[in-house]
This record gives structure tokens, C-alpha cells and sequence, in this order.
């Protein structure tokens, strides 16, 4: 009974149990330098000027400036089929700015989709579990709700498919079920609307090494912005048929500092002391980004 619990719980909703929070904690980690980068920032950056920008574009550092690391985390008690429960416990980083290739805010997302990455869950009923994993996410900020993350691709790891919504899972020899991951949810992150997660279920063993061999990592992300789709599709009868581009989603190269993640899945470890022997391939080859 125990076994079928905790499969419902974990394959239905606790890898995402770091957006629609209502309870977390937060806690900055000793970055001196950084914060002084930052604040002085502050200090030389004006009201954003751009159209659906939020505040947290006066925030966004310069390719030379770097972002401090800071987490949060929290408790979420979740539910499945109306008859289980359990607390889950997850950590997440704070979100980022989007950068190009050549480490650039890219204009086009600053202020308005930013990321973060998360381990979730930590545990199970205060209790370590075989999928803990770490997951991508790409949150989008109050007044942007429009925006979407779509899809999400490693330029280097083209094989690694982090855009599987649907999980087949068996409960029992005789028995299997499909699970879903949710495109979008709403962020516990103060001043962030929603959130699309991007992960690989029960696939630590490719996912955390092709996400941190490198201090950086090549990726691409599809950007559907929904309000143009509502307005192309009143124009629809008067495009020709072999008019196929489809205006609402744009495809932006980024570059990932994969430094938040190792030091977030250091954090967790070292937090969490046992947590590798029940989640066996939850670790970081050697050696690791620093």
C-alpha cells in the first residue's frame, strides 16, 4: 500500500512542487562580492522603459556582472487520486536573466522570462526517495503572462529529450498508468507569474551530466507569445497556404551558467546527508563545474 502511495504521489505532481506555494523559505547564501556588483547596478539603472518589462528588469546585470545565488524552498502537501497525501520538500535557485551565446541579456525576454533551476523532490514524507532530479524552469514574470516556454532543447545533447509530457509508469507487473508533466504552473517566486518545467524522469544519469560538464551549456528555448497567437488567428483568411510560419513563437539561442546548478546540487547533498543512497544516480560526475 506504502509502494502504490508513493508512486501516485511522486509520477502526478511532486516534481513540481516548486511553483503554487503557499508556505517557503527563503535564504540568501554568503555572496559579498556579488551583492556589491548588484548593488551598485541599482544605483545607475533607471525606470525601465520598455512596454510589459517588470521591475525586476532594473535588476538585470550586464554580461561583466554576475547574479547571486540565492534559494528557496519549501514544504507542499499534495494529493492523488483524492485518497493519498504526503509533504513534499523541494529547493529551488532564484530566477535568472536569459543570456545569448555571447552571454548578453537577450532584450527580448530581459525582465519578462528569466531562469532557475530546482531539485524536487528532496523528500518523500521527510523521507529521501530513489527521483529526486533536478529540473530546468523558466518563469515568467507578473504582466507577462502572455509568454511561454514551450519547448526546451541542449544544443550539444540534441538526443536528451527534456520535452516528454507524458510518462508511462507501471504501478505493479500487471498494472500501468500515464503520468503527465504540467506545461505551465504558477511560481511561488515573488514577482513571477507562472512557470514551465523542463526535466527527464528517472534520467539523472544523462540529464545532470549533460547540464553541468561545462561552465556554460548551449541551449535553445521556443518562446510562444500567446497574445500574437490570438491575433493571427483572427488573420488566418488571409494567409496563403503555404504561409506555414507560424508569428507567435520565436526560437532563442541561450546560454546556461550551469554553476547554479552544481552548487545547488552540492547544497542538497551536503543538507541532506544519506540522500545518495536511496537516490543513487542523484550526483555529479568528476570533476565537477566549480
Amino acid at each position: 500500500m506504502k509502494t502504490t502511495k508513493n508512486l501516485s504521489l511522486i509520477f502526478i505532481s511532486v516534481f513540481f512542487i516548486t511553483c503554487n506555494l503557499g508556505k517557503s523559505t527563503e535564504f540568501s547564501q554568503d555572496t559579498s562580492q556579488a551583492q556589491a556588483k548588484l548593488l551598485e547596478l541599482n544605483r545607475s539603472v533607471g525606470k525601465a522603459k520598455n512596454t510589459g518589462q517588470s521591475k525586476l528588469t532594473q535588476n538585470s546585470p550586464s554580461k561583466e556582472e554576475e547574479e547571486k545565488y540565492e534559494t528557496i524552498e519549501g514544504t507542499k502537501n499534495v494529493k492523488a487520486f483524492l485518497v493519498f497525501s504526503s509533504d513534499v520538500t523541494w529547493i529551488k535557485t532564484k530566477a535568472i536573466a536569459i543570456r545569448d551565446h555571447k552571454g548578453n541579456v537577450i532584450p527580448e525576454l530581459e525582465g519578462k522570462v528569466r531562469y532557475s533551476y530546482s531539485i524536487s523532490p528532496v523528500k518523500l514524507d521527510n523521507e529521501f526517495t530513489k527521483y529526486t532530479m533536478p529540473l530546468v524552469l523558466f518563469e515568467t514574470t507578473k504582466g507577462n503572462e502572455n509568454l511561454e516556454v514551450e519547448s526546451f532543447t541542449l544544443e550539444n545533447d540534441s538526443g536528451l529529450d527534456f520535452n516528454i509530457r507524458e510518462y508511462p509508469v507501471g504501478l505493479w507487473s500487471w498494472s500501468f498508468t500515464t503520468i503527465s508533466i504540467p506545461k505551465t504552473e504558477a511560481s511561488s517566486e515573488k514577482g513571477y507569474a507562472n512557470t514551465n518545467p523542463f526535466g527527464i524522469i528517472k534520467g539523472n544519469g544523462k540529464a545532470i551530466p549533460a547540464l553541468t560538464k561545462s561552465k556554460t551549456v548551449k541551449a535553445k528555448i521556443r518562446v510562444r507569445d500567446k497574445k500574437d497567437n490570438i491575433t493571427n488567428a483572427g488573420n488566418t483568411g488571409n494567409k496563403s497556404k503555404t504561409d506555414n510560419i507560424d508569428s507567435s513563437v520565436k526560437e532563442y539561442s541561450i546560454l546556461l551558467d550551469s554553476s547554479y546548478l552544481v552548487r545547488l546540487i552540492k547544497e542538497t547533498l551536503e543538507k541532506n546527508q544519506g540522500i545518495e543512497n536511496t537516490a543513487n544516480d542523484f550526483k555529479l560526475e568528476q570533476p565537477a563545474v566549480k
